[in-house]
């Protein structure tokens, strides 16, 4: 929604600025756009993981990783 995004001179950002004052000054239009992107991984990228840590002797399905990077 193009009223959602404006250009302002005000620090707090109350006031839109007019077309005309953004001509003017040279600041282009602004345009909102939203792109969902999903994070996935594929079935291969785990089974890589798995192996990794067998590998290094860890079992993958423990807590052992976990507390390898510090985490609870």
């Amino acid at each position: 929604d193009s009223d959602q995004v404006y250009w302002s001179l005000e620090p707090a950002g109350n006031t839109r600025m007019t077309e005309e004052e953004c001509d003017s000054i040279g600041l282009p239009r602004l345009e909102f756009i939203f792109l969902p992107r999903a994070n996935f991984w594929h079935e291969y990228h785990y089974h890589a993981i798995h192996e990794f840590f067998e590998a290094k002797g860890i079992n993958p399905y423990s807590d052992c990783v976990a507390q390898l990077l510090g985490l609870p």
